[in-house]
């Protein structure tokens, strides 16, 4: 008796823990043609309407998506096959203006309407499809788009913002995230919505087989409407394109259930044997080889650098035999440790737990001015007028020692710049110019600058080909994200061609590393970039203290703690002063910093003589 009481339990426990998974759709048989024909369950829309001499809106061109973390993969990753929504936007001069491909499936007889539910999958986004783009949705029916994934390009060429809808469905609902994604980059995707609080939450990335909902990456507590009732029901998932919301997209592995433990469930797959780390070796200011011993069995490896406790960046290995690679990108100055983790491959066997950490090392110091010689020959070719240039989208991408600038070219031009707004009197004449391809270039289009020790000012000399076009400054973070410190225009002034000069004050006391993002519609032209670090003609603390050279000696107004710099940023010199100090350095320039004993600080440029 107890026997058969214990198997009813199991099959109880077995039947209900399936119940919880609604649909897993892997696009085992899914059409291939443009008519989209009933096929595994799926339905087109009766009032679709296709765009004249369009082909491909959707077809299936690979395996299914494959994603992992450190904790493992999702439970559909790689499974059958991924499918490809290639209909990328719509004009309003096309036939129709309105042209809609609305395919669903049900996942469930009924429509649900109580409870919570849950529907992940994975997300490669290709290309954006205009201002916005409808992708992956759960609705009440095969018409009405309700609880939807939308995308939207990102502040530059080569990334994406994500965001939902619940509320109303339609593009004036949308919740954007705030953190951008790269177009190429398969994401975990977990959309949820509950009907007690009639909240839709979007997630992005959650951790595989994470116990708890993690803080989410944007969500619509918009206020229900009654009239549409339909948005509080859901029981199909929709595939959606409509009006000009069209996007470029790949999407596989969709799993549609009532529970995030299998929302995030992960493939129960043997882990690969966990490496053994290394140390650090050759390390520079941005960069440093990662060592491990090989494992026997793995396809590749990961190696996860950390900034204190927050992972800075992913490098992957295919080779399964490297034992060192060298890690690039890092900021000066600071200290990571790293962890290396075998890789499975996805189908008999998973990734390794990470290894244990190594020991934490220090970046070198970065410098303390940037000024790039545009001009020197070092910058590549240089191409006197527009003509000779490679055509717009199409700028190549290259490194200059700690420099990069992707979708950039060395061009030749010659303007009048114009201090803004407050020295209109002040004149200079730029040469060479590294002149960054329109926002819309694949990979996007941006100049990124050394580590630097820390930063106080920025002058930058810049050129566009029609005024008010926008602009980033961004700093590298320590989660290895780039933050935007300042978003600036150019107001060029198409009269007198004069160009922007633009003065920038950071005062940041800390290592990092900045770059520059052309955001606008056009071409964006740097002719001079010079970062110092401290604040041109400001002191830091007080505007009291007068420290000056006099031929070898440091003059200062308030005693107190005297350090000297190269230019490079390195300490050469630190002494008490009381009112003067003569030194023995060699004739340049250096940067001197005094803290006074009453805690007032002056950081400046001398000369010594």
């Amino acid at each position: 008796m107890k026997k058969t009481t214990l198997i009813l339990m199991l099959c109880f426990i077995a039947i209900y823990g399936k119940a919880q998974v609604l649909l897993d759709e892997t696009f085992f048989d899914f059409p291939t043609t443009d008519n989209m024909s009933t096929v595994n369950g799926w339905t087109n829309y009766s009032g679709n309407t296709l765009e004249p001499n369009v082909t491909d809106y959707r077809i299936l061109d690979k395996q299914g998506l494959s994603y992992a973390d450190l904790n493992g993969i999702p439970y559909l990753s790689g499974q059958g096959a991924a499918l490809h929504n290639v209909f990328v936007g719509v004009s309003a001069s096309k036939t129709p203006p309105g042209a809609a491909l609305l395919t669903s499936k049900p996942f469930s007889n009924t429509p649900i309407n109580s409870g919570v539910i849950y529907v992940s999958f994975l997300f490669q986004p290709v290309a954006p499809g205009g201002s916005q783009g409808q992708t992956v949705s759960l609705t009440d029916s095969v018409q009405r788009s309700s609880m939807c994934l939308w995308i939207r390009p990102g502040s530059t060429g080569s990334t994406c913002i994500l965001g939902l809808t619940r509320a109303g469905g339609g593009s004036a609902d949308i919740v954007n995230g705030k953190t951008e994604f790269s177009y190429g980059t398969v994401n975990f995707i977990v959309m949820k919505y509950d009907f007690t609080s009639h909240i839709a939450y979007l997630y992005v990335n959650p951790g595989i087989g994470s116990a708890s909902e993690p803080t989410e990456y944007a969500m619509d507590n918009a206020t229900v409407n009654t009239a549409e009732v339909y948005r509080t029901a859901l029981q199909h998932v929709m595939l959606v394109n409509k009006g000009s919301n069209k996007a470029n997209y790949y999407v596989s592995g969709i799993r549609v259930c009532q529970s995030w433990k299998d929302a995030v469930q992960p493939a129960a797959l043997p882990k690969v044997a966990t490496p053994t780390n290394g140390s650090a070796s050759s390390v520079e200011a941005e960069s440093f080889w990662a060592n491990w011993t090989p494992t026997a069995d793995a396809n590749g490896y990961n190696i996860l650098v950390y900034n204190g406790t927050s992972l800075f960046s992913k490098t992957t290995v295919v080779d399964k035999a490297a034992s060192s690679v060298q890690i690039s990108g890092l900021v000066s100055n600071t200290t990571y440790t790293y962890e290396v983790q075998a890789i499975g491959d996805g189908t008999t066997t998973g990734n390794s737990t990470p290894s244990a950490a190594s020991v934490g090392f220090s970046t070198l110091d970065g410098v303390m001015e940037v000024q790039p010689d545009f001009s020197n020959g070092t910058w590549g070719q240089v191409y006197p007028n527009s003509s000779t240039e490679p055509l717009a989208l199409s700028y190549p991408s290259f490194s200059n020692g700690n420099y990069y600038i992707s979708n950039g070219l060395n061009s030749s031009n010659k303007h009048i710049g114009m201090y803004l707004p407050n020295n209109p009197a002040a004149k200079d004449t730029i040469k060479y110019w590294i002149k960054l391809d329109k926002s819309t270039a694949v990979g996007g289009s941006y100049l990124t600058l050394p580590s630097m020790k820390q930063v106080g000012s920025m002058e930058l000399h810049v050129w566009t080909s029609g005024p008010g076009r926008t602009f980033l400054v961004q700093e590298l973070t320590a989660d290895g994200t780039w933050k935007t410190d300042h978003s600036l225009f150019s107001a060029k002034d198409t009269l007198n061609n004069k160009d922007t000069i633009i003065n920038v004050n950071f005062n940041n006391n800390y290592a990092t590393k900045l770059r520059i993002i052309n955001t606008g519609s056009g071409y964006f032209a740097v002719g001079l970039v010079k970062v110092s670090g401290v604040i041109n003609g400001l002191s830091e603390n007080s505007s009291k203290i007068s420290l000056y050279s006099t031929g070898k000696t440091i003059v200062s107004s308030q005693p107190g703690v005297l350090s000297i710099y190269n230019l490079q940023g390195i300490l050469i010199y630190k002494d008490a002063i009381e009112n003067h100090r003569i030194t023995n350095l060699a004739a340049g320039i250096y940067i001197v910093r005094l803290k006074t004993n009453n805690g007032d600080m002056l950081t400046k440029k001398v000369l010594i003589q």
